[in-house]
């Protein structure tokens, strides 16, 4: 959308559920538990992405997911998402965007790979 001249809203969607601040402090997970989780939301979007692009996001929080006994969840989580095909990782200036304190990744799942949006 623009908006007076050449500005630009980009709207991002932002999920509850794959969230490690609902996922550690609310949902009582472990590490194991959120990459799991993770994996199983993303296979479920692959597999509708196939007719149709999908977006999934992930909220990651330094507090949370920054601890070192959590890092590896994660990381192994990413992994798996990017040894698929027809995924497209978010450019750093989206995937790890600092807003109030919050890191974002996402991943654009079977899509043509779109022109990145400028981030103020």
């Amino acid at each position: 959308m623009t908006v007076s001249g050449d500005k630009k809203i980009v709207s991002l969607p932002y999920s509850y559920n794959i969230n490690d601040k609902q996922a550690f402090e609310s949902a009582n997970m472990t590490p194991a538990d959120f990459q799991d989780a993770i994996c199983r939301q993303f296979d479920t979007l692959y597999r509708e992405g196939a007719t149709s692009g999908r977006v999934m996001h992930i909220a990651v929080h330094p507090y949370l997911t920054g601890m070192p006994y959590r890092m590896g969840a994660l990381d192994a989580a990413l992994k798996y998402i990017c040894k698929h095909k027809k995924v497209w990782k978010a450019p750093k200036c989206v995937a790890h965007r600092k807003s109030r304190g919050r890191h974002t990744a996402l991943a654009r799942i079977h899509d043509q790979r779109p022109t990145t949006p400028s981030l103020p």
